[in-house]
């Protein structure tokens, strides 16, 4: 099914959303919890990125002249081709940390069909960065190869643009998964009750947002791991419909929750009222435990958003959308941990090379910091309730 108001809504989420509707003096400060010695293990760690869709594909979607459609198609292929592009950046990222989990969002899938001879091109985020995690690390020499499972939260189809190529636009989510951990169960596959429905061109646009969820055991000790991005604050109404379903679902959990994602609801006080929602405080009252706070009892942490063809020098992030919410007990946390936001630094923009080596353009890895966090559990911690 045609998605033009997807694509629409991630690149302009942050321009239009709704007003909040928390007081602007609740602080975001977390309650003093107590504290465990950290014990001599790696721990358990996690990291959420959105991977960012690569272009203002509004502008391409509204192309009306080959040459309009050449500016942002070649904005496509500079920032995710596969030579040294934003999907080997972010494989780098992901080995360095070397988290067990990864929660990724705005995991998506275009394809361009030309006239004759040019025929069809593809590009899938999922596949580039899995081949770049490949590419560095072969099988058998570490452990920090990927089992992805991905998840495409909205079918596709062709969008026809009159003289130009017929494109086909999937958005959608993974979780990657260290190939040391062990899978218990099939993952889980939810897609939210409510969502926004558009009607284009005679047809209707169904959005269907949701999330994916993984069980499976780390040195011993089992974990829930779920990965979710949320309607943007401009439909606050579906937004909070889909927190609510989300937390209903992961109530009935019988094991400690790590939840990650794009919440599409600012964290910060100083983030404008038009960009915080009711979705983050909801998380907090279900007894979700706000990492970046625990350890950093800050309201920094910035994660959204670079500019929309990410060559902006000086960093742009004033929200904190991109979070690390855990639950691993009806008491809330017990623990230590350690959080980090990653591609925030100036320092972290690269240059994008042409066949001869020279630099284009140099770019910031995504639109969103990326957060990882690390994670040692109060004895007995993961033992069911």
């Amino acid at each position: 099914m045609l998605q033009r108001p997807l694509v629409v809504l991630l690149a302009t989420a942050l321009l239009i959303p709704l007003a909040c509707t928390d007081s602007p003096t609740e602080t975001l400060l977390e309650p003093v919890e107590p504290s465990a010695a950290v014990v001599k293990a790696p721990g358990l760690t996690v990291m959420s990125q959105n991977m960012y869709l690569g272009a203002n594909i509004d502008l391409l979607l509204a192309a009306s002249t080959p040459q309009e459609f050449a500016v942002v198609f070649q904005q496509l292929q500079t920032s995710n081709a596969e030579g040294f592009g934003r999907a080997q950046k972010l494989a780098m990222q992901i080995l360095e940390e070397a988290p067990h989990f990864v929660g990724l969002q705005e995991v998506t899938r275009y394809t361009f069909t030309f006239p004759a001879p040019v025929g069809t091109q593809t590009m899938d985020f999922l596949s580039i960065l899995k081949a770049y995690l490949d590419y560095f690390y072969s099988i058998g020499a570490t452990p920090y190869m990927w089992n992805p499972i991905r998840h495409d939260l909205a079918a596709s189809a062709p969008i026809i643009l009159p003289g130009l190529p017929v494109i086909t636009y999937t958005d959608g989510d993974a979780i990657l998964v260290r190939n040391d951990v062990q899978i218990l169960e099939a993952p889980t596959l939810v897609k939210f009750d409510v969502f926004e429905t558009f009607s284009l061109a005679g047809y209707d646009l169904d959005m269907r947002r949701g999330y994916l969820a993984v069980t499976a055991e780390v040195d011993g000790q089992t974990i829930r791991f779920a990965n979710t991005h949320l309607e943007v604050q401009r439909f606050g109404d579906t937004q909070t419909a889909q927190i609510e379903q989300l937390i209903e679902e992961l109530d009935e959990a019988t094991l400690p929750v790590v939840l990650v994602g794009d919440f599409n609801s600012a964290a910060n006080h100083d983030a404008a009222p038009e960009e915080k929602s009711p979705a983050y405080h909801m998380l907090r009252k279900a007894g979700f435990s706000d990492l970046w706070l625990r350890e950093r009892k800050s309201v920094t942490g910035y994660t959204c958003c670079q500019g929309p063809d990410l060559t902006n020098p000086i960093s742009e992030l004033s929200q904190r959308l991109d979070l690390i919410m855990v639950r691993y007990g009806k008491a809330g946390f017990g623990g230590q941990s350690k959080v980090e936001i990653i591609g925030e630094e100036v320092s972290d923009r690269f240059p994008v090379l042409d066949k001869d080596g020279n630099p284009v353009v140099t770019l910031w890895p995504s639109d969103h910091a990326g957060v990882v966090a690390t994670l040692w559990p109060a004895p007995g911690i993961f033992k069911k309730w």
